[in-house]
C-alpha cells in the first residue's frame, strides 16, 4: 500500500465499513451480526508491517466516531472505537509473531489468521464491548448473548473481509494482467454464482414463486468459484453472500425460517462462518497445491537443467578421455625419434598380416636394414647428429614404401619393412630402391653434409616358416650376411638357407 494513500484509504475503508455494520447488519439492540471495518486497519498493518500503526489507530477512531455517533453517544463511540482498535492491533501483532503470510499461501497461514484474529482478538474485544453494551443497554440482553454476537460479529468480518483486502492489494498492479487469463469457463462459473446469489436476494419468505430457496443453495457456487479462482475472488464471492444473508436477517426476510430474531441472528453467523471457511480454506489449500507444484516444476527443471550440466560435463570429459587415450595410443605406437611404427606395433601388424598371407598363400616379403657404421657417427658427431641420421633414413624408408607396406624402426639404428602381397624378387628391388634413397640423402650437421649407407636383408615367406619370427630370422640372417659381405649391400634369403649379394 502506497504511503500516501494509506493515510486517506484506512480511514475511509473504516468508516464505510463501519457504517455498514451500523446501518445494515445492526441488531435492535445496536450490536452487528457482521463487522466489517476492523479487517482495513488490521489489512493495513499487515501490509505496512505495523508501521503508522499510532496515526492510523487515531484515524481509525476518528472515523468510528463519525460513523457511530448517529446511533450512539459519545461516550459510547469513544469506547467502541478504542475496543475496535485494540482488536486490529492484537490481531496484527499475534500474526507478526506467528510468521503469517498475508497472501494465504498455506492452510497453516489460514490456521494462523483464525486463531489470532477471528477467535483471540475478536474474544478479547467482545469481552469489553459487551461490557460496553451491558452498561449502557443491557435491558433485555445478557452479557454473554453480547459476548456472543460482538465476537461473532467481529470475527466473520476479519474471516469475510480481511482475507478479500489483503487479496486485492497483492493483485492491484497486475489486475488486467490476471483478467486476462481467466478463462471463459470461469468467468460463467463466477456469473452463476452471482446468478445464484441475485435470485437469493430476491426471494422473500425463503421462497420463490412458492418453491423453496434456502441460503445452502449458496454454498455449492461459492466453492465452484473457490475452486477456480484465488483467495480474493473467493473471499469476495463469500463476502458478498455474507452482506445478502445478514441483510434480509436484518430486514426481516427470514432466510432461516427462525421464530425469535436472536436464533436468526445465530443461525445467519453460523452459515457466514461456514461460507467464509469453506471457500478461504478451499482457495488457501489450492494455492498450497499450486505453490508446491509450482516449486516441484521449478525443482524439476533445476534438476534437468542440472543432469544436462552433468552430461555435457560427463561428455566433455568423456571426449577428453578419448582423446587423451588417442593421443596415448598414438604415443604407445609411434617412435618418438622417427615418428615411424615402433616394434611393438610392428610386431601386431606383421602376425596380422603373416596369418592372411599364410590362410590366403599370398606372397610376403620381409626387408631388415641396419646402418652401417652408425657408432661412428655418434662418436665422432655426437647422438644429436645420430638422431638426425636416424630420422633422414626413416623419412627416406617411408618415401620408397608403398600403399600397404608396413615400416617400423625395430631397434637402434635397425628398421623393418614388411611388403604383402609382395614376393623376394620385388621386395629385392624395393630393397634396392631403398638404398639407393639413403645413399644418396645427405644430412647436414654443423655445415656438414654426412652421407651414410645401409645393408639391407630380404626375406619372403616360405612354406618353412611357421610364424613371424621364422621370417624374422631368415631377414636377420640374410642382413648378417650383407654385413659380412662388406656392407652396403643387399642379401636375399634363399629357400634353402643359402644367401646371395646384390
Amino acid at each position: 500500500m502506497k504511503s500516501r494513500a494509506v493515510w486517506f484509504a484506512v480511514p475511509l475503508g473504516h468508516y464505510l465499513g463501519a457504517t455498514v455494520g451500523v446501518l445494515f447488519t445492526a441488531m435492535p439492540e445496536g450490536s452487528a451480526m457482521l463487522w466489517p471495518p476492523n479487517s482495513v486497519l488490521l489489512t493495513a498493518l499487515l501490509l505496512r508491517d505495523g508501521r503508522g500503526m499510532l496515526p492510523l489507530a487515531l484515524l481509525v477512531l476518528l472515523a468510528e466516531l463519525l460513523a457511530d455517533l448517529p446511533l450512539f453517544s459519545l461516550q459510547e463511540s469513544l469506547l467502541f472505537g478504542a475496543i475496535n482498535v485494540g482488536e486490529s492491533i492484537i490481531a496484527f501483532t499475534l500474526l507478526r509473531r506467528a510468521g503469517f503470510d498475508p497472501r494465504f499461501g498455506t492452510l497453516a497461514d489460514l490456521r494462523k489468521f483464525l486463531l489470532a484474529g477471528p477467535i483471540t482478538a475478536a474474544l478479547l474485544s467482545s469481552l469489553a464491548g459487551a461490557a460496553v453494551y451491558s452498561h449502557f443497554r443491557g435491558f433485555q440482553t445478557s452479557y454473554l448473548e453480547f459476548v456472543r454476537v460482538w465476537w461473532f460479529g467481529d470475527g466473520l468480518g476479519m474471516l469475510v473481509f480481511t482475507p478479500l483486502l489483503l487479496g486485492v492489494a497483492e493483485a492491484w498492479g497486475n489486475i488486467a494482467e490476471r483478467m486476462r487469463a481467466v478463462r471463459a469457463a470461469d468467468w460463467a462459473v463466477l456469473a452463476l454464482a452471482f446468478g445464484a446469489l441475485a435470485v437469493f436476494a430476491a426471494t422473500r419468505d425463503a421462497t420463490l414463486f412458492g418453491m423453496p430457496i434456502t441460503v445452502a443453495l449458496l454454498l455449492p457456487f461459492a466453492i465452484a468459484v473457490a475452486a477456480r479462482f484465488g483467495v480474493a475472488v473467493a473471499s469476495g464471492t463469500a463476502a458478498a453472500m455474507a452482506l445478502a444473508v445478514v441483510v434480509k436477517t436484518t430486514i426481516g426476510h427470514a432466510p432461516f425460517r427462525a421464530d425469535e430474531a436472536h436464533e436468526a441472528v445465530l443461525r445467519a453467523q453460523e452459515f457466514v462462518f461456514v461460507l467464509a471457511a469453506i471457500t478461504v480454506g478451499l482457495a488457501a489449500l489450492l494455492a498450497q497445491v499450486h505453490a508446491r507444484q509450482r516449486d516441484a516444476d521449478l525443482a524439476n527443471a533445476r534438476l534437468a537443467e542440472a543432469n544436462a550440466r552433468r552430461e555435457a560435463r560427463v561428455r566433455e570429459k568423456t571426449e577428453q578421455l578419448e582423446a587423451l587415450n588417442r593421443e596415448l595410443r598414438a604415443l604407445a605406437s609411434i617412435d618418438s625419434l622417427t615418428g615411424i611404427a615402433n616394434r611393438r606395433v610392428f610386431l601386431e601388424q606383421g602376425h596380422k598380416e603373416f596369418d592372411n598371407s599364410l590362410r590366403y598363400g599370398t606372397p610376403l616379403s620381409l626387408l631388415m636394414l641396419d646402418l652401417d657404421r652408425f657408432k661412428r657417427v655418434n662418436d665422432r658427431f655426437g647422438h644429436e647428429a645420430g638422431d638426425r641420421v636416424l630420422q633422414q633414413t626413416a623419412a627416406a624408408i617411408v618415401e620408397m614404401l608403398r600403399s600397404g607396406d608396413i615400416v617400423a624402426r625395430y631397434g637402434g639404428e635397425e628398421f623393418v619393412v614388411l611388403a604383402p602381397h609382395t614376393g623376394l624378387h620385388d621386395a629385392a628391388s624395393l630393397a634396392a630402391r631403398i638404398k639407393e634413397r639413403i645413399s644418396r640423402c645427405a644430412i647436414v650437421h654443423d655445415q656438414r653434409a654426412l652421407h651414410v649407407t645401409v645393408s639391407i636383408g630380404v626375406a619372403s615367406r616360405i612354406d618353412d616358416d611357421a610364424d613371424l619370427p621364422a621370417l624374422l630370422r631368415r631377414a636377420d640372417a640374410a642382413l648378417y650376411d650383407a654385413k659380412r659381405e662388406g656392407r652396403d649391400r643387399i642379401a636375399l634369403a634363399e629357400a634353402a638357407a643359402g644367401s646371395a649379394a646384390a
